[in-house]
């Protein structure tokens, strides 16, 4: 799955691209802590 349904089919721009990927990583690693400390 792409990124069509954010942008609307658009092309996202090499900055926007890399944008939303780091806040993708960022999001994922909280949430991996957020589980892993619920587990203690």
């Amino acid at each position: 799955m792409g990124l069509a349904f954010i942008t609307g089919g658009e092309d996202l721009t090499e900055e926007e691209a890399e944008y939303l990927k780091e806040s993708l990583e960022l999001f994922r690693r909280m949430k991996e802590r957020r589980a892993k400390e619920r587990e203690k």
